[in-house]
């Protein structure tokens, strides 16, 4: 579907706790079965999210008003992962979802379409209900014990899982309560778990998750189709790696698509059911109202989507002040491990404005005319992040504003202090690149400059070891690699040479990152605060090539108090321990100038080299598992 076929989506609340839903209507004359789509949770909530938008648009534009929407606790959804009620909230947004589907159409009955947990959710929140069209299926989840088990499995793949002593389970960067895995052990697909008499499951075909349920189903009499299909593996990447299943999309829009109409159905009808535009929280006892809003386009720019979380009080710590917090990769607006929307809110109940945005191509943002989606590096980003800046600045109250990102986001906010944006400060975390790249090739993470960097440095420190060199004669290691490495950074080295020299004639190069660095800071330093803040977590590649590319600059930078660098203990790229994210944000508070408990404040440190252990381990795992720290993005 192209960009000018898309139909916008309109974005609402419902239910209790609040889930934010997207409506994807019919065209006027539709008549077709209306869709309910059921997404997953936890880290493949994240990495289906275009799937699940891609599939809505498709029904929409073949006669089906579609609802999709985020879980309590999930996304932009009232609650936070870790609540003690998610299983019984869940299975309640199931039943709320269906009922908002019928009133905004006046349909009689609907059809289900549901993802991994999100599948068996529904079947089982749907299967005393005699409104239901239809069922169709994407790889559901047998029982909520095989959940537990894959979550905890994941600790094996390179993310980490770990069981707390209060009995909550950490996996894939999201913490759950104790009770939520209790109440999920619960769950189970039986023979009796009958949705609708009509029905479609789509398994993944090298390690199939339903087969025993379909049986079950079958041997009960219930008319089923089902089929294995390819695809599943690339789905469930991290989100810039997703590649997506175009069998078992199609087969289950065309399945849908083709159903009978039993009953006639209407379009959606304005005004036959009033539904919520914010959400209001009460967070550490501020009320704070978090809102979609649409950032206007025009014939050349699309409209850009994004929640915004404001205080329903101008007071605070940080009154005056908004925060845009920009994609990480290609996720949507909630970061990665969805670790960005707590600290929003919490900003927001302080007194902030804060814009959590989907550029151009990600998240809920339509790409632009004639582009693709999906762009980490999306080439008209500075313009989009020109165009909230702008927005924010017309807000009541406004003062200063403060652009944040991580990894590409990074990238994105450094780009915008560079070009000298209407902005206060830049919190520049874990960036990889520092300048755009054409061509972001995530199969050969060697290859690209931070990592050359990063493994040269890991290559020299074992050449001064001797049991290094013992297994270098014995050929137990890839000459070939380490040569090409090592001439990387050799290739590095010259071009830095380079571009010295022809700075010091006044003809800085357009990669030269001192340069660039200096620009930045200069228009930082005409702010109240000047400060350009860098955030890097041990170890990280990034801080590595910034202190090797501007290292004289970047160190005079920092003594004349232009630049703020900071570094947070015992974390990877993304962040993915609860711990770890907990530093990051009081490092971020502290930016801010929100005050933060002193036992959870973390410790700062002087610029220094990144340590060899955790450089070596970063090294070896990128190579190993490219999905566990998002590396690339």
């Amino acid at each position: 579907m192209t960009a000018a076929q898309r139909m916008e989506p309109t974005p609402f609340y419902f239910g209790t706790p609040g889930c934010l839903g997207w409506w994807h209507a019919a065209p006027a004359d539709g008549a077709r079965v209306p869709v309910l789509i059921c997404g997953p949770v936890g880290a493949e909530d994240l990495s289906a999210h275009r799937m699940l938008r891609l599939a809505a648009e498709a029904l929409a534009a073949r006669g089906h008003a579609c609802l999709r929407f985020d879980w309590p606790g999930v996304g932009d959804a009232e609650g936070l992962p870790d609540d003690a009620d998610a299983v019984p909230a869940w299975l309640g947004a199931v039943g709320a979802a269906v009922d908002t589907l019928r009133s905004r159409t006046g349909a009689p009955q609907v059809a289900v379409l549901g993802l991994r947990l999100g599948a068996t959710l529904a079947a089982l929140a749907v299967q005393a209900r005699d409104d239901i069209a239809a069922f169709a299926a994407w790889v559901p989840v047998s029982s909520g014990r095989a959940m537990l088990r894959e979550w905890k499995m994941l600790g094996a793949a390179g993310l980490p899982s770990l069981i707390h002593p209060d009995g909550s389970l950490e996996t894939g960067g999201i913490r759950y309560a104790a009770a939520t895995c209790a109440a999920l052990g619960q769950l189970k697909l039986t023979a009796q778990t009958v949705p609708a008499r009509r029905m479609l499951v789509i398994d993944r075909d090298d390690l199939p998750t339903a087969a025993a349920w379909c049986e079950a189903l079958r041997a009960g009499g219930v008319a089923l189709e089902a089929e294995s299909l390819p695809g599943y593996d690339g789905l469930m990447a991290v989100p810039h790696l997703v590649t997506l299943p175009d069998q078992m999309l199609a087969r289950a829009v065309d399945w849908l698509a083709a159903l009978p109409i039993d009953a006639p159905c209407v379009a959606a009808r304005a005004g036959l059911v009033q539904t919520p535009l914010g959400l209001d929280l009460l967070v550490g006892g501020a009320p704070v109202r978090e809102q979609p809003v649409q950032l206007a386009g025009s014939a050349h720019e699309p409209a850009l989507w994004a929640i915004l979380a404001r205080p329903q009080a101008a007071v605070g710590a940080l009154a005056g002040q908004a925060v845009l917090v920009l994609n990480t990769g290609a996720e949507r607006r909630v970061g990665p491990h969805g670790q960005f929307v707590a600290p929003a809110r919490r900003w927001a109940a302080a007194g902030a404005t804060v814009l959590r945005l989907d550029l151009a191509g990600l998240g809920d943002s339509p790409a632009a005319l004639g582009e693709d989606e999906h762009r980490v590096y999306p080439p008209a980003a500075l313009q989009d992040v020109a165009r909230a800046l702008a927005w924010l600045r017309r807000q009541p109250g406004v003062q200063r504003v403060t652009v944040l990102g991580l990894c590409s986001g990074a990238f994105h906010a450094f780009e915008a202090a560079a070009a000298r944006l209407d902005l206060d400060q830049a919190v520049v975390i874990n960036p990889l690149v520092f300048f755009r790249p054409e061509r972001v090739d995530f199969d050969a993470v060697p290859a690209q400059d931070h990592a050359v960097q990063q493994l040269s440095g890991e290559t020299w420190r074992k050449l001064r070891d001797p049991a290094s060199w013992r297994k270098l004669l014995a050929g137990g290691v890839n000459h070939t690699f380490i040569l090409a490495t090592l001439g990387r950074r050799l290739g590095l080295a010259g071009r830095r040479v380079g571009r010295t020299l022809l700075r010091a004639v006044g003809r800085p190069q357009a990669d030269d990152l001192a340069a660039k660095l200096r620009r930045a800071a200069g228009a930082a330093a005409t702010a109240a605060v000047p400060r350009l803040h860098f955030v890097f977590a041990t170890g990280d590649p990034g801080r590595a090539l910034l202190e090797a590319e501007a290292g004289r600059t970047f160190r005079s930078l920092i003594r004349q108090g232009q630049i703020v660098l900071h570094e947070v203990r015992d974390a990877d790229h993304t962040f993915s321990r609860a711990d770890a994210r907990q530093r990051l944000q009081a490092e971020l508070d502290g930016v801010l100038g929100l005050a933060t408990p002193a036992a959870r404040m973390p410790t700062l440190l002087a610029s220094s080299a990144p340590a060899p252990d955790q450089a070596v381990t970063w090294a070896s795992s990128t190579r190993r598992a490219r999905c566990a720290s998002a590396s690339s993005t």
